[in-house]
């Protein structure tokens, strides 16, 4: 094969394949971007910046897991109902 014809094949099968990358690129960063503003109008955020669901357990940083008692009236509470508030837990008993 000559070289010209080699050039005239080859040329422009590379500038298509550059043109579907570049394409599929561009059209990737705009769906992301009409994802984003979609998100911003409902109030939701977008999939992507959602934080992970918090973990409940007795570390710092965590949620502390739920408890149910009687206070010293009798009335039933859940420390639930105190979330972001300060709660001081006094456990005690008599045996």
């Amino acid at each position: 094969m000559k070289p010209v014809v080699l050039w005239l094949i080859l040329v422009p099968v590379l500038l298509g394949i550059v043109g579907v990358v570049a394409g599929g690129g561009w059209l990737a960063w705009k769906v992301a971007q009409i994802n984003k503003e979609d998100a911003k109008a409902t109030g939701f955020q977008a999939s992507m910046n959602v934080p992970p669901p918090p973990v409940v357990g007795p570390q710092i940083g965590t949620i502390a897991p739920e408890i149910e008692g009687e206070d010293l009236d009798g009335k039933r509470f859940k420390l639930s109902d105190y979330r972001g508030k300060v709660v001081v837990l006094d456990f005690w008993g008599h045996w």
